[in-house]
């Protein structure tokens, strides 16, 4: 199966059709075929701009669109911010922390605790931190965290 990410931009419409084709054609030339069901479509919108975005027509494969999706543990969202992915990172974490405290009131020595925070609260926030911490506003609430 194929998993190919397409991005375009709403000047775009006619050449969407023709690349999705082409992709299903070049996958069928190398024994692939693209994954329709798996397949997401997401229109960036400008920030500022709230529901003005483009009608864009179905595509004909039925392909799902959505406002937010997650890629190698990152959500992206349509607007390119961070928020949605800090949001899911501090629900995350939060439920790391509470399961900390479960652990700790069952008597789990501090240093096992400790570590156990790094390999997982740390780790969780800080996995591919470059990518998404460009968003001051997002990483004032991990802060606050």
């Amino acid at each position: 199966m194929l998993n190919q990410p397409v991005f375009y931009s709403h000047h775009c419409l006619g050449w969407l059709q023709e690349e999705i084709i082409h992709i299903q054609q070049w996958a069928k030339n190398n024994n692939l075929k693209l994954n329709t069901s798996k397949s997401k479509e997401m229109l960036f919108r400008a920030h500022g701009v709230h529901g003005k975005s483009a009608h864009l027509p179905p595509t004909s494969m039925d392909i799902e669109r959505v406002a937010t999706h997650t890629m190698l543990g990152v959500v992206v969202n349509d607007r390119l911010t961070a928020t949605d992915h800090v949001n899911h990172l501090l629900s995350s974490a939060a439920i790391l922390l509470y399961t900390l405290r479960i652990l700790h009131s069952h008597g789990t020595p501090t240093q096992s605790l400790y570590d156990i925070f790094c390999a997982t609260v740390i780790a969780k926030l800080t996995y591919c931190s470059p990518a998404w911490a460009g968003s001051l506003q997002s990483v004032r609430a991990l802060t606050l965290f």
